[in-house]
């Protein structure tokens, strides 16, 4: 008798490798977004700063907020002094928008950082002081 085929026992035992395989695929890919979001939220903190820090220099209003699927800083005379991209995949809402004083103080703010459609994965928050901190929590 010729053995023509895989019997089914076969196909399940394949089926189901394949299926471990493409899962720990996906929890993988989705571990690094979480990882790029908590990085890109780090990436705001230190913008943040560095627009405190530029306020008080120059001396300049700044005033950060978001359009167009950017994170944007621009002066009291609306020249846009930098810009953050946001991944099209990731989603930053903001209270409000930040206004940073030439003495280095803020608005108030918490900006929420996920994945499209998603719990918030980090959140930034601002205080009138000018402390600017950044929390993300595990999924």
């Amino acid at each position: 008798m010729s053995n023509r085929g895989y019997t089914l026992l076969e196909i399940l035992v394949v089926l189901t490798i394949i299926s471990i395989v493409a899962g720990a695929g996906m929890l993988s890919i989705r571990y690094n977004d979480y990882r790029h979001i908590e990085s890109f939220s780090q990436e705001v903190v230190q913008l943040m700063t560095l627009a405190e820090e530029e306020a008080m220099l120059r001396p300049v209003v700044l005033t950060v907020n978001l359009q167009n699927h950017e994170l944007q800083i621009t002066t009291t005379e609306h020249a846009l002094w930098k810009t953050q991209v946001i991944p099209s995949w990731m989603q930053v809402k903001m209270s409000s928008d930040v206004i940073i004083s030439t003495s280095g103080d803020l608005t108030p703010f918490t900006m929420s950082i996920s994945r499209r459609d998603e719990k918030p994965h980090c959140l930034i928050r601002g205080e009138a002081g000018g402390s600017v901190s950044s929390e993300c929590f595990s999924s």
